[in-house]
């Protein structure tokens, strides 16, 4: 179906060593084949010109929809920052969603460029020619005039119709052409050919892009990528096509389009879809192993698009005509009123009103038409009217580019004239020391920015003391915390380790999180309570205290620690214990507590229950046992609801905490 493969160069140039990174893509019009969906069928016009297919035609924007086209400036490194500025607009937020840091560094890096680059300039000569199905001769140097005679140092080559075979429309028909073309090229370069290597040959069905460099500057042209897509029959044949090759020269990116639009003078409406579907759709895989802040073009969620590149260069047979009638085209020709006759031009006017290569450029036109003549011949073709269908295009963002010659050749092999148009590019040269010293400065300043915007809540006190806590009486402290950052501070508590809760079970925060305006306080109350789960523990010793660990989303960690003291009491203690109690429960030293119930401990965990249900019943009844009885004997008669009404639950805390616990006699 298709083919792909890396091609050497022809006879004498073969077994070169200076034949570095050379390819041949002989693309399958099937291989690249994307369904497409049309938005708004009923608007464009063109779709009857062509057979109605699902999906064989991408949207295209109408007349005096320009959105589209105007999104592709977008893409300059200047601009893909997407940088939240706060009130006084000079200071992006790092921390606002959408924020890439990639862009903000690559952004402030090239706003210094004049600090780390310089530049230097490089010649170009870009052709453009319609061969019309047309093998070039074995041996022939009649190229020379077209390829500049070696006089400049990238040769971009666009060829048009390579290969009109009706077998080519869907199956790769090999490389063959493409190697008689590129022969044909090296052999125009006459004496000169050795100083120049193949940087990359695409062909895609009939339009085929071929791009020479002088050997001296092959080291410096890396970084290569090629692109291809069919515009043709049902929207992906080859019979029209756009092939793209997009390099680095030194440290900037030219991108080279060849294309082949829509034939026929009424057909403007299609030639302008064919368009847009190119610049849409010819894409490029992103390059790896590279450091993105140094890229200018590095797009995070995408392909890199051939409006990715500093300069781009758009030619081929665009096919756009003359909006005249043929006797008036013919006559301003034999005048040679270009001026006059280019004010009919169907692109020029297109760039013009905005309808389509919007922001393009083309040098001034000072030549006859290209298309169409007669074959083998400057004549005419008395039975089609001229038009200016062969072109070079340039758009550059910032990158100065100087046109220095624009013009057609009669070269008699085709119904076309080959176009050729020299350009001096100012490439940028990098000083890789200074860049990356400028690199370390442009982090240092998102670091500022980091601390600037970084979420900073201050906490009042580091230390909470709840000085004495008694069971199932809650002590309660505040914690202010006061937001002194230029941002909102989301905070919440963390968690020692995952799957923990974030503090021990007798204290809690509330809130335990939530969000803190710029310059506003919060208070966070802080509780500390004992119920009757962990009142056991705390008497037999374990200490009440812990840290809290304070975290703010994007910002530092503070740490709250809490202590208190726990009074002894009676409440989940065995009964066994307390029988041995030497005195009331606070009375009783630490150590004796601990050994009691260390002991109570192991006397459980080495007994079966028989032995253990055994010693309870010898065990003499708790003193606070008999106190609870002695209570009951003495008030509890006559009591009404005396174990099912409602009491007053501050009453029962105080005969426990008191009477029980601390073992006073007197009864409340």
């Amino acid at each position: 179906m298709s083919s792909s493969r890396r091609q050497t160069r022809p006879e004498s140039r073969r077994s070169s060593a200076r034949s570095a990174r050379r390819s041949t893509h002989h693309v399958s019009c099937l291989q690249s084949f994307q369904l497409t969906t049309v938005a708004n069928p009923a608007s464009h016009a063109w779709l009857a010109f062509y057979p109605e297919a699902e999906g064989s035609v991408p949207p295209t924007p109408s007349d005096s929809d320009t959105s589209l086209e105007r999104s592709f400036g977008a893409l300059d490194a200047t601009e893909d920052a997407k940088d939240t500025t706060d009130e006084a607009g000079r200071y992006p937020n790092p921390y606002t969603l959408g924020f890439s840091r990639t862009a903000f560094l690559r952004k402030r890096l090239f706003d210094r460029q004049s600090k780390w680059s310089t530049t230097k300039p490089v010649s170009l000569r870009v052709v453009t020619y319609n061969v019309n199905n047309r093998i070039p001769p074995s041996g022939t140097k009649e190229l020379a005039p077209i390829v500049g005679y070696g006089a400049e140092d990238i040769i971009v080559i666009g060829l048009q119709e390579v290969d009109l075979r009706s077998s080519a429309l869907f199956v790769s028909q090999g490389n063959q052409r493409a190697e008689a073309w590129e022969q044909a090229v090296y052999n125009g370069l006459g004496d000169n050919k050795e100083q120049y290597e193949t940087v990359a040959t695409l062909q895609y069905v009939g339009v085929l892009l071929i791009v020479l460099a002088r050997s001296e500057l092959r080291p410096d042209v890396r970084m290569v990528q090629e692109s291809a897509r069919g515009i043709g029959l049902m929207g992906f044949g080859g019979n029209k096509a756009g092939v793209a090759v997009r390099l680095k020269v030194h440290d900037t990116t030219l991108c080279f389009i060849n294309s082949h639009l829509a034939a026929w003078k009424e057909y403007l409406e299609r030639r302008r879809s064919d368009y847009v579907q190119l610049r849409t759709l010819l894409s490029f895989p992103t390059p790896t192993g590279i450091n993105p802040p140094l890229e200018a073009y590095h797009p995070e969620d995408r392909d890199l698009m051939v409006d990715d590149a500093d300069v781009m260069f758009w030619f081929g047979d665009l096919n756009y005509r003359l909006e005249l009638e043929d006797a008036d085209i013919r006559a301003l020709i034999t005048s040679q009123d270009w001026d006059t006759l280019l004010t009919s031009d169907q692109l020029l006017t297109d760039i013009a009103d905005n309808k389509s290569f919007i922001g393009f450029s083309e040098p001034r036109i000072t030549f006859k038409p290209s298309f169409k003549y007669v074959h083998g011949s400057i004549t005419l073709d008395p039975k089609r009217a001229p038009a200016y269908c062969d072109r070079i295009l340039h758009l550059s963002r910032g990158t100065t580019v100087e046109s220095k010659q624009y013009a057609s050749h009669d070269l008699l092999w085709s119904d076309h004239l080959p176009v050729t148009s020299t350009y001096s590019v100012d490439v940028r040269v990098v000083d890789e020391a200074k860049r990356g010293e400028e690199l370390v400065e442009c982090q240092c300043e998102l670091d500022k920015l980091d601390e600037l915007f970084r979420a900073s809540l201050e906490v009042n006190t580091g230390e909470v003391d709840f000085g004495e806590v008694t069971y199932r009486r809650p002590v309660r402290k505040e914690v202010v915390l006061r937001n002194t950052g230029r941002v909102p501070a989301t905070f919440s508590f963390r968690t020692p380790s995952p799957g923990k809760p974030i503090c021990k079970p007798w204290f809690w925060p509330f809130p335990a999180a939530g969000v803190v305006e710029s310059g506003q306080e919060m208070t966070v109350t802080i509780e500390a309570y004992v119920d009757e789960e962990h009142a056991a523990a705390l008497t037999g010793g374990r200490e009440m205290n812990d840290v809290l660990v304070l975290q703010i989303d994007g910002g530092k960690e503070s740490f709250i620690s809490l202590q208190a003291q726990f009074l002894p009491t009676i409440i989940g203690l065995p009964l066994e214990l307390l029988s041995e109690l030497p005195a009331v429960i606070r009375e009783v030293p630490l150590a004796t507590r601990k050994e009691l119930l260390n002991r109570e401990q192991d006397a459980t965990d080495n007994k079966d229950d028989d032995e253990v249900t055994s010693k309870a019943k010898g065990t003499k009844t708790a003193r606070e046992v008999w106190r609870l009885l002695e209570r009951l004997m003495a008030e509890g008669t006559g009591v009404d609801k005396l174990w099912t009404g409602d009491a007053d639950p501050q009453q029962v805390l105080a005969i426990v905490d008191v009477s029980v616990a601390a073992g006073s006699r007197e009864w409340f």
